[in-house]
């Protein structure tokens, strides 16, 4: 036992002697080495704003949610390390500029009761692409009640039609596949780089009960939804959000990288029309000392 201990100890001792550059060329061995990378390799910061409102069948509400189509999208941001990084040992003498994958996540979630085929495909829904956008996801379930328990089939990629045209994202689900008394879910999750304007996808195929939910850390300023005869605030929850703060000049292994956090507010909305909006960008609210390892002009441009 007492040679395992030893053995791990050792083991973390030379992983931490890797991450500050021991077993990297040195400042002394290759002049310009920085420690940012090396650093940024060994804290693998990862950060989502996501709050999880997500409705979930049961054998108690299957009979209501049978009853009344549900639309629910939920945008938030994700920030993680770019992926390159580190696979270049160029990057250990010159940082990129971009060290950090940055974007948005609209994830869209429906109910849809079953009646027939025909009209099960006209109630899905198309979603506007722009040519930044990456189609993530998308999973279907149908839920149906089998000896009072609720049972759960999701569908095979063979049996969803899935095609882009006109830059919308159109599916189809094949014919006869789903349960005669039964809900189908589906979920769509997609990634974009533009920041400049949420632009979420309405379902106007359909008569749906819709919300929306927006979490966005505060180096953002949007002109939010107001209260109106299509807008009712539901709920306002504020959490924070770790960004980090790269010291590009420092030589300090453990100074180069610290951390920023801001609040993150989460806005969810009842949305009582099927009428399309957009959420706009007022102004990029990072201070200019900070370097979150994105450059600043990709935040508000959909280029990149």
């Amino acid at each position: 036992m007492r040679i395992i201990f030893v053995l791990i100890i050792t083991i973390a001792f030379d992983v931490e002697l890797f991450a500050q550059g021991t077993f990297y060329p040195r400042p002394s061995d290759k002049p310009g080495w920085s420690p940012l990378i090396a650093r940024l390799l060994s804290l693998n910061h990862k950060a989502s704003s996501e709050v999880k409102y997500k409705n979930k069948i049961t054998s108690e509400n299957f009979s209501l949610t049978q009853s009344q189509s549900i639309e629910s999208i939920n945008v938030w941001v994700e920030y993680y390390r770019e992926e390159s990084i580190g696979k270049k040992e160029e990057h250990s003498f010159h940082p990129p500029k971009k060290l950090m994958d940055f974007h948005l996540i609209y994830s869209y979630h429906y109910f849809i009761p079953f009646v027939t085929d025909d009209l099960l495909n006209q109630f899905l829904p198309q979603i506007s692409l722009d040519s930044s956008d990456q189609l993530i996801q998308i999973k279907i379930i149908n839920h149906y009640l089998e000896k009072e328990k609720i049972r759960s089939d999701k569908f095979d990629k063979k049996e969803i039609d899935i095609t882009t045209k006109d830059s919308k994202l159109i599916f189809s689900i094949m014919k006869g596949i789903c349960k005669s008394i039964s809900i189908v879910e589906i979920l769509i999750d997609i990634k974009s780089y533009d920041f400049s304007i949420i632009s979420p996808a309405i379902n106007a195929n359909g008569n749906f009960e819709r919300d929306f939910t927006l979490s966005i850390p505060a180096i953002f300023v949007y002109q939010y939804p107001v209260e109106s005869n299509n807008f009712e605030l539901l709920t306002v929850e504020t959490k924070t959000f770790d960004f980090l703060n790269f010291n590009r000049e420092s030589k300090d292994y453990y100074k180069v990288i610290d951390v920023f956090t801001v609040d993150c507010s989460s806005l969810q909305w009842k949305v009582k029309t099927a009428s399309e909006f957009t959420v706009q960008l007022i102004k990029l609210n990072l201070p200019p000392q900070i370097d979150i390892g994105v450059p600043r002009e990709e935040m508000i441009s959909n280029k990149y």
